[in-house]
């Protein structure tokens, strides 16, 4: 019996070091959006100047003009919270902002007088439906969104939107070929020049690093070049000032022979990490007596990994006297043995922020595969007649 093994390690050490792609706001195939709007006076709806409007957990804000109008540049693709304060003045914050790339959010923010401190009055901000400003037929898919869906990579999201094909991992946009979508990670273009294909083969991107996935299918601006069927326009997440991870685990190995009838011997971990960098900047450099860049430079890190023997496990069609040699490494001491189909992924993005309109980004991944191949000619071996 011949066991037909591919091992694929991308060893996608991608250190496409964005570091020259210097993301100031409004530069091609930007992957930041724009908060505007005006701050007013809730009793006489009068503008109100020079109130301090900034996004919270960032360093990213504005003050008003003698409209009361705002605008704050460069604001990373998620969900905000936006707090808008004055002497004299309650605080208030707007929270559900949503920001996509290169889209304008239009906020208003009231403020009430006051003469004593009193807390922040907290205003939920209703999504819209229908963005006004957008010309494009474009159609955004969330982080909050992509959590509520049954799926784990790029190609799985692709796969639930309307006007797109996936055939051997290739996506066709309204009946385009495959060589006339542009794909852009993090504003990089990720366009294969010789196949056309996309970011699930040159990046293998999970579901668990991606804070928004845009696919534009007509009307896009002159800033897209090399399209002529569609864009699919993909940004990862970056940490925050603040540090929060997640963690998740999934199997469909439930315990007993009864239950386990139609398990695959699936498991799934999910692993995220994200927030400002302590270590560095403020431990090693002070240390040595140099100054750090304090609370610029923020990480976040990601890993997920799939084991399964898929619906025809191998070794339920070999002899006891030859079965399926498995690989087997070490992790954390303990012996982790491969199973038909393996694969999984691994990367670092730091983020450092030179100023609100220009940021430097390093992105560092590596991903592996290895599988079993299978053939139905095994169902034909000595053990199984």
């Amino acid at each position: 019996m011949s066991n037909a093994r591919r091992i694929s390690t991308v060893g996608l050490a991608s250190l496409f070091l964005i570091l020259c792609s210097m993301l100031v706001a409004g530069s091609a195939f930007a992957q930041t959006g724009k908060i505007a709007g005006t701050v007013i006076n809730n009793n006489t709806k009068e503008p109100i100047i020079g109130a301090a409007v900034r996004v919270e957990g960032t360093t990213m804000g504005a003050l008003t003009d003698i409209d009361g109008k705002f605008q704050i540049l460069a604001v990373p693709p998620g969900e905000h919270s936006v707090r808008a304060q004055l002497v004299g003045h309650t605080p208030v914050v707007m929270s559900n902002v949503v920001v996509r790339p290169n889209q304008t959010t239009s906020i208003n923010l009231e403020l009430e007088e006051s003469t004593i401190e009193l807390d922040a009055i907290e205003v939920v901000r209703e999504r819209e439906l229908i963005q006004m400003d957008e010309a494009t037929t474009k159609r955004d898919v969330s982080a909050e969104k992509i959590k509520t869906l049954p799926v784990t990579n790029v190609s799985d999201i692709l796969k639930t939107q309307v006007g797109i094909t996936v055939r051997q991992d290739r996506f066709y946009i309204r009946g385009g070929r495959a060589e006339e979508v542009l794909y852009t990670v993090d504003g990089v273009s990720m366009k294969d020049p010789l196949g056309g294909r996309g970011p699930t083969e040159s990046l293998n991107l999970s579901g668990t690093e991606i804070e928004n996935v845009s696919v534009i299918k007509g009307g896009w601006s002159a800033e897209y070049g090399e399209a002529t069927s569609g864009i699919i326009n993909v940004s990862t997440k970056s940490g925050s000032q603040r540090t929060q991870g997640h963690i998740e685990y999934f199997t469909d190995n439930l315990g007993t022979e009864s239950l386990n009838k139609y398990s695959f011997n699936y498991n799934r971990l999910e692993f995220t990490l994200g927030g400002p960098e302590l270590l560095f900047s403020k431990q090693l450099l002070p240390a040595l007596g140099l100054g750090g860049p304090s609370d610029k430079l923020t990480y976040f890190i990601n890993a997920d990994f799939d084991r399964s023997d898929s619906y025809t496990p191998i070794n339920d069609y070999t002899t006891p006297v030859e079965p399926a040699q498995f690989r087997e490494m070490k992790f954390l001491g303990f012996k982790v043995r491969d199973r038909q189909e393996n694969s999984g992924n691994l990367g670092l993005k730091l983020t450092y922020r030179v100023n609100p309109d220009i940021r430097l980004t390093g992105i560092l991944k590596r991903s592996y595969e290895r599988r079993m191949g299978w053939s139905w000619a095994y169902r034909y071996t000595p053990n199984t007649l």
